[in-house]
């Protein structure tokens, strides 16, 4: 975090998952939406919004876009890869494969970006 207290902060940061984006949020096992539960390790380290304000100063995304990043409490700014057409997919190429396929087989899928309160245009 040492980052955003440089003379040009970063205006965004991309993180795999939205696991991994709450903990740069909030710092680790800090989990704000969810008073009245005992503090779990770590808690207080902070992360980007001991900092600064999401999105007004910095916008967070992830890319794995699960259910948790539609959740209201997390709204976080995902993209989106299709997990369903993937899994089709490669279980389709898998049976192939079973049945004689020798040859390789490339494939992709257009992610999307799916755009939730996490994320803004840069701070001027």
């Amino acid at each position: 975090m040492s980052m955003l207290r440089h003379h040009r902060p970063p205006t965004g940061f991309q993180c795999h998952t939205v696991l991994t984006c709450r903990k740069a949020r909030w710092g680790p096992c800090h989990y704000p939406e969810r008073p009245g539960l005992p503090p779990a390790p770590n808690e207080g380290e902070g992360g980007i919004t001991a900092l600064c304000s999401i999105p007004a100063d910095v916008s967070i995304a992830g890319y794995d876009n699960t259910l948790l990043a539609a959740l209201p409490n997390i709204a976080l700014t995902s993209v989106d890869q299709d997990g369903a057409v993937m899994g089709r997919t490669a279980g389709r190429l898998l049976l192939e494969r079973i049945e004689g396929r020798m040859s390789a087989v490339r494939f992709s899928v257009t992610p999307k970006l799916v755009i939730r309160r996490s994320t803004a245009p840069p701070p001027m």
